[in-house]
């Protein structure tokens, strides 16, 4: 703190003499500082910006191109749920444990009461009875339709309607009977295609009114698949509720899965390859997997499945591809997050230069080389024909030859004369 107050006394004392000073001593001090500043100034820039290059030679190794991206291993599984709400009163099964397909897994015992179980029948009786009326009117419909087309049919061949050489006869087909014969049949089309789709809502309403039915009933559930069991959620004594749909998937939010079936003979992982790289990824194809789970581990995989349409999601196409998991791993669980690296393409014994090396230039591609038509050890540019591009390494097709030295990186540094005198890669000849 002393000597900065030093130091601002001493300058404050000089700008009040510089300010009281003549104009001819002010103009003598400005040129001796002027001359200090050269004297320290000229050293620096006698000083040359010298570029360090690291350079690497053109060899022959084996390059292959690679796609790489994230998923998850596939859940190879059936969810199970309850179809009955009540209370487990058996349980066959246990995690781990084996099944076939139609095996026991457990018992539910209804807690519907006598009046919601005749309530639930008399839905499904009545449910039955609007689905044999709707099917019943399209059979009627259907007739009707299939009458109105014959007398159209019959009406279109007649000759009053068609010409000598059987094309129609347009004139005669602008008539009131012709043209009411093809919409009355038009009609009868239209009406018997809507009764289909009645039929189909009957249909699916008695199906809701018989799930709701067996809700009331105590009830078996059997393994519509084989597999190995596991998360068994539930106990004996404990409540469930029903989960009111035929493939298994829970649409009441209330209703949980009781247990899992794990159907997977073996491990596949999911990913998702963007538009640009879709093309690259054949069956068959061979692939590298790690699992975050999984530490320090590779394994081998090989591509099984490349779908043929992608799904659009914010303007970005990626289709879905599946990659087997050959290797035996007991850690291997569903849903575990994975990097997926496929080998697209290999060539052996290329001819490659590092990745670095290789600039674009003149709207190709290029590396730098050593003019030695030149004193100094100057750099020129060379263009070349590239292959396929690995992780680390470039294939080179055309343009350099084996045992070349190309430019990998440069830097620049500032040196002094006396440095510069030693010479190198972008500096002089020695001296």
């Amino acid at each position: 703190m002393k000597i900065f107050r030093s130091v601002f006394s001493k300058l404050t004392g000089f700008l009040k003499w510089f300010q009281n000073a003549s104009l001819k001593k002010k103009i003598l001090t400005v040129i001796a500082a002027g001359a200090v500043v050269l004297l320290v100034s000229v050293p620096l820039l006698s000083g040359k910006q010298q570029g360090q290059v690291t350079t690497d030679t053109v060899k022959r190794a084996t390059v292959v191109d690679t796609v790489s991206e994230s998923g998850n291993v596939q859940s190879n599984q059936l969810t199970v749920y309850s179809v009955s709400s009540g209370v487990i009163e058996d349980l066959y099964v246990e995690n781990g444990q084996l099944v076939n397909k139609g095996d026991n897994l457990f018992k539910v015992k209804s807690t519907a009461s006598d009046q919601d179980k005749a309530s639930a029948y008399a839905n499904y009786l009545s449910a039955q009875e609007n689905l044999n009326s709707a099917q019943s009117t399209a059979h009627s419909l259907r007739s009707q339709m299939y009458t109105a087309w014959d007398t159209f049919y019959n009406l279109s061949t007649n000759s009053t309607y068609t010409n000598g050489d059987g094309s129609p006869n347009s004139t005669n087909r602008e008539s009131a009977a012709f043209i009411t014969s093809q919409e009355n049949w038009l009609a009868d089309e239209s009406k018997y295609k809507d009764q289909q789709t009645a039929v189909n809502q009957a249909q699916a309403a008695l199906n809701s009114s018989w799930l709701s039915y067996q809700a009331t009933q105590d009830i078996v559930i059997t393994a519509q698949v084989g597999g190995t069991i596991s998360n068994v959620s539930y106990s004996v004594g404990d409540q469930v509720t029903a989960a009111m749909n035929t493939s298994g998937s829970n649409t009441n939010t209330s209703a949980s899965p009781v247990l899992v079936i794990g159907t997977a003979s073996e491990n596949i992982v999911k990913i998702q390859i963007n538009e640009v790289d879709i093309n690259k990824i054949k069956v068959g194809q061979k692939a590298t997997i790690t699992l975050n789970a999984i530490k320090d581990k590779t394994l081998s995989g090989e591509v099984t499945r490349v779908d043929n349409y992608g799904t659009d999601t914010s303007g970005v196409i990626t289709y879905n591809v599946y990659v087997k998991i050959a290797d035996s791993e007991n850690q291997i669980k569903p849903q575990m997050s994975a990097v997926v690296t496929i080998e697209t393409t290999k060539h052996e014994n290329a001819l490659v230069v590092p990745n670095s090396a290789v600039k674009p230039y003149k709207g190709g591609k290029a590396v730098q080389v050593r003019d030695t038509s030149k004193p100094g050890n100057q750099l020129k540019y060379v263009q070349v024909k590239t292959g396929i591009k690995g992780t680390n390494e470039t294939e080179i097709l055309e343009g350099v030859a084996e045992g070349m030295e190309v430019v990998t990186g440069t830097s620049t540094s500032s040196t002094s004369t006396s440095s510069q005198s030693k010479g190198g890669l972008m500096g002089g000849p020695p001296g």
